[in-house]
C-alpha cells in the first residue's frame, strides 16, 4: 500500500470505528505510515510473523484484506499501545498533551509496554516537562539506533510538540 491509500484509509475509517475515534487522527497515521501496510504475513528482522500494521502472531502463507489490516491495527493501538501505556503512567496524557504522549504511544506500539517502560529517565524527564531531555534519551538508546526514520522524527515531535509525519507518496 502506498503512503497515500494507508492516509485515506485511516481517514475513511476513522470516524466508523467509535474505540479510536477518541484517539488523535494523526497519530494513527503516523503509526500506520512509519509500520506500512503489508497484508500478506511476513517474518520481521527479529524472525517474529507479521501482517498488517505490524501485528504480530501471524502464519506463513497467511493473507488479510485491506479492512482486517486497519480494524486490527485499530485494536492494537488500544490493546498493545494505549490501554497499557495509560495504565502505567496515568500521568502521562495530561501532564504531556496529546501530541508528545503519542510519542510515547508510538514507542509503545512498536516495542510493547516492557521494552518502553525501561525508558525510566526518558519518562522521568517526560514528568518533569522537559522535553529536551525527554528527547535526549530516547537518542541515547539503541531503540533509536534501531529503528531509523520513525526515531528522529518522534524526538523532533517531543522537542517541537508538532505532529511529525513520514511523507506521503
Amino acid at each position: 500500500m502506498t503512503n497515500l491509500e494507508i492516509m485515506t484509509t485511516i481517514e475513511a475509517l476513522f470516524s466508523t470505528n467509535p474505540f479510536v475515534s477518541k484517539l488523535p487522527i494523526k497519530g494513527l497515521q503516523q503509526i500506520a505510515l512509519q509500520e506500512g501496510c503489508e497484508p500478506e504475513a511476513y517474518q520481521d528482522k527479529y524472525g517474529n510473523w507479521t501482517i498488517g500494521i505490524g501485528h504480530k502472531g501471524a502464519y506463513a502463507g497467511e493473507v488479510w484484506s485491506t479492512d482486517q489490516c486497519f480494524r486490527q491495527f485499530f485494536k492494537d493501538v488500544l490493546n498493545i499501545a494505549v490501554n497499557p501505556l495509560n495504565e502505567s503512567l496515568p500521568w502521562a496524557h495530561e501532564t504531556m498533551g496529546t501530541i508528545r504522549w503519542w510519542v510515547f504511544v508510538n514507542m509503545t506500539y512498536n516495542m510493547g509496554i516492557e521494552g518502553f517502560m525501561e525508558f525510566t529517565e526518558t519518562i522521568d524527564a517526560a514528568k518533569a516537562k522537559d522535553w529536551e531531555a525527554t528527547a535526549q534519551g530516547m537518542e541515547n538508546s539503541l531503540w533509536y539506533t534501531q529503528v531509523g526514520r520513525r526515531s528522529v522524527e518522534l524526538c523532533k515531535q517531543m522537542r517541537t510538540n508538532e505532529w511529525v509525519l513520514p511523507p506521503v507518496d
